[in-house]
C-alpha cells in the first residue's frame, strides 16, 4: 500500500506444512511412524523517505516452526511435540553522504523455546516426561555502519555492533557484548575482486545435536 511517494506499506504471509508417514506394510518392525513439521510467518515492513534523504525501514515479524513426531513399533512407541516461536522488531535507517552511505539501526528479538512432552511405552510400562517451562529468550541489540566509496575500485565498510542478550527461566543468563568489524573490496575489472575482512562475533545461542539419532 503506497500511501504517498514518501510512505510504503507491505505486509508478507507464509505457511508450509510437510507430513512423512509409514506404516507396517512398507517395513515390518515399524507398526506406525508419522512426523509432521512446519513454518509459518507474518512481516509488516513500513518503508519511509524523509525530505532529507533519509530512507528508514521498520518491520514487525512473527514467525513459529513446529516439529511432531509419533512412532510405535512392536513393542516401544514415542510421541513428541517441540517447537520455536519468534517476534522481531526492526528499524534501519540510510543516509548518503557524498562518498559515504551510513546506515544505523536498533532491533529487539523475542525467541520461545518450547521443549516439548515426550511420552514413551515399552510393553505395559508408560511414562511421560513434561517440560513446562518454556525458554525464553530476548536480544536487544544497536547498529551503526559507515560504507566508503574509497575509489572507483576501492570499497571499505567499518561497522559497530552492541547486543544485550537475556534469558530467565530456570537459569538466569545475561550477557554484553559489542561486536566490531571492517571489510574491504578492490574489483581488478569487471568480472573480479579481492576481498578482506575481520570481525568479532558473539553467538549467545548453540543447537546441541543428538548425532545417534536420524531425528
Amino acid at each position: 500500500f503506497a500511501m504517498n511517494p514518501r510512505n510504503l506499506f507491505t505486509v508478507s504471509a507464509y505457511i508450509g506444512n510437510d507430513e512423512f508417514s509409514m506404516d507396517q506394510s512398507q517395513q515390518s518392525s515399524v507398526k506406525h511412524n508419522l512426523v509432521r513439521w512446519g513454518n509459518s510467518a507474518i512481516v509488516a515492513n513500513w518503508l519511509h523517505s524523509s525530505k532529507r534523504d533519509f530512507i528508514t525501514s521498520t518491520s514487525v515479524s512473527c514467525s513459529e516452526s513446529h516439529f511432531y513426531l509419533e512412532m510405535e513399533q512392536n513393542y516401544f512407541s514415542m510421541t513428541t511435540k517441540t517447537g520455536i516461536s519468534d517476534i522481531d522488531v526492526r528499524t534501519v535507517t540510510n543516509k548518503k553522504v557524498g562518498k559515504n552511505l551510513f546506515s544505523f539501526g536498533a532491533e529487539n528479538l523475542i525467541q520461545q523455546f518450547r521443549l516439548g512432552d515426550l511420552e514413551l511405552k515399552l510393553d505395559s510400562e508408560k511414562r511421560v516426561i513434561n517440560n513446562p517451562d518454556a525458554c525464553i529468550s530476548n536480544e536487544f541489540s544497536m547498529f551503526v555502519e559507515d560504507n566508503i566509496d574509497v575509489t572507483g575500485k576501492c570499497n571499505v565498510v567499518v561497522g559497530l555492533r552492541s547486543s544485550l542478550y537475556s534469558k530467565n527461566d530456570s537459569l538466569t543468563y545475561i550477557n554484553a557484548s559489542i561486536s566490531p568489524r571492517i571489510q574491504a573490496r578492490y574489483m581488478l575489472s569487471s568480472s573480479s575482486s579481492v576481498k578482506a575482512s575481520l570481525s568479532h562475533e558473539t553467538q549467545n545461542l548453540h543447537l546441541v545435536s543428538l548425532v545417534s539419532s536420524a531425528l
